[in-house]
């Protein structure tokens, strides 16, 4: 079987769509499992065959047992891929292009989202990756595994992700957000440290809801994946300006770059990855409306905290 690439816009939307999907269902069966979208459909830019590899992280001591859950619920198996106690690779049983590397969390295969941070990062690597690809165009499809495979070794050594580095990335928090139509994407790759509802009229007025609710997160660990081209920006007043998506308007982020710029703050209700907010306020509840009823725990102020 020969190779054939496909440009990033012919192949990377659709992806992303059916990454969601997975990403929901995968989510309900392993519910402590950490979920990324990896592969090249991952990576910007990047030309592929046009399949979607998922990866899916848990506990060493729960990954022999995720396995046979995966197995009964429309995955199987690729028996011609490594397998190894910390790793095994199943494909989708509906045959979409869907490939799932079921990884122990802290192992060696954490290299599979080291080598997808190195390309998004470094466009001489990902130029190098691509020119690899359309070398490998027409070629028979061992000839072209065998080349990325030792390209990849190499730049992981190029870009120094030692198992340890790893070990520590994989645990960490991470979190991936889209707007309505999928053309804004972003991530958060640390803790979300608070979530803010907001009362305040400009919210009322932006949202066309009671409130609006914020993640923050610090803007270190706040960014844009795809679609910054896409992003149209409001001052709503002398020190704050509101993002959204001019495709199809979805809210994005309240920003403040003078008072607030070791944080982000984005729209909650964005994120695709399952999250569960511990840490929330009301604020700004002077100005709710008075058939709005608040009848959680969370501490409430009439304007900021104090």
């Amino acid at each position: 079987m020969d190779v054939h690439f496909l440009k990033p816009e012919q192949y990377q939307p659709q992806c992303y769509q059916i990454f969601l999907h997975y990403l929901a269902q995968l989510a309900e069966l392993l519910p402590h499992a950490r979920i990324e979208h990896i592969g090249s459909s991952a990576i910007q830019g990047a030309i592929s065959k046009g399949d979607l590899d998922i990866l899916v992280s848990v506990d060493a001591e729960q990954h022999a047992a995720s396995v046979r859950l995966l197995e009964q619920n429309g995955f199987s198996i690729k028996h011609d891929s490594v397998s190894t106690p910390e790793l095994s690779t199943l494909l989708s049983d509906v045959r979409d292009g869907v490939t799932i590397r079921l990884i122990a969390t802290g192992s060696k295969y954490e290299c599979f989202v080291s080598f997808r941070d190195c390309m998004n990062s470094n466009p001489t690597l990902l130029s190098r990756y691509n020119a690899l690809k359309q070398d490998c165009e027409g070629v028979a499809f061992a000839v072209y595994r065998k080349r990325k495979a030792e390209f990849i070794l190499q730049i992981l050594k190029e870009c120094e992700c030692s198992k340890h580095q790893w070990q520590t990335r994989g645990l960490s928090e991470h979190y991936l957000g889209s707007c309505l139509c999928g053309e804004v994407r972003f991530e958060v790759t640390g803790p979300i440290r608070s979530v803010v509802h907001c009362h305040c009229k400009q919210c009322q007025k932006g949202f066309g809801a009671a409130f609006a609710t914020f993640g923050v997160c610090s803007f270190a660990d706040f960014s844009i994946v795809s679609g910054l081209d896409k992003i149209q920006s409001y001052q709503s007043s002398d020190d704050v300006k509101r993002t959204f998506c001019r495709c199809c308007g979805s809210n994005l982020q309240w920003v403040n770059e003078n008072d607030y710029m070791e944080y982000a703050s984005f729209c909650l209700t964005l994120l695709d990855t399952p999250y569960s907010p511990s840490n929330q306020k009301h604020i700004y509840c002077k100005s709710k409306p008075s058939w709005l009823k608040l009848t959680d725990q969370h501490p409430k102020y009439a304007v900021l905290e104090t």
